[in-house]
């Protein structure tokens, strides 16, 4: 009896393991608005100053004054939002 649990958990085991092998990874580009997709979306980096940002990729549509503290503003362009600690990137939002 023991020998057919063992049998049956090693079994199991397997066949888990292998499904996981073969798991197919999606290769459907995840859209964006504007066009953009997960594959060529250009957004600014963590860590990019709001001047270097602004050279790159111009005046935004709508710049949010920044609230809190630490302060944190929101630069709004027509591909994404772009969030700013202090003077510097902490994270861009595709529309």
């Amino acid at each position: 009896m023991t020998t057919n649990l063992v049998r049956y958990l090693l079994t199991l085991m397997m066949v888990v393991m292998a499904s996981s092998i073969y798991a197919e990874e999606s290769s459907t580009p995840t859209t964006y608005g504007y066009g953009l997709t997960s594959y060529n979306r250009d957004l600014p980096r963590n860590l990019m100053s709001m001047d270097a940002v602004r050279a790159r990729y111009g005046e935004p549509q709508l710049i949010h004054p920044a609230v809190g503290d630490p302060p944190i503003a929101r630069w709004e362009y027509e591909t994404g939002t772009v969030y700013f600690e202090h003077n510097l990137v902490i994270t861009s939002i595709p529309e």
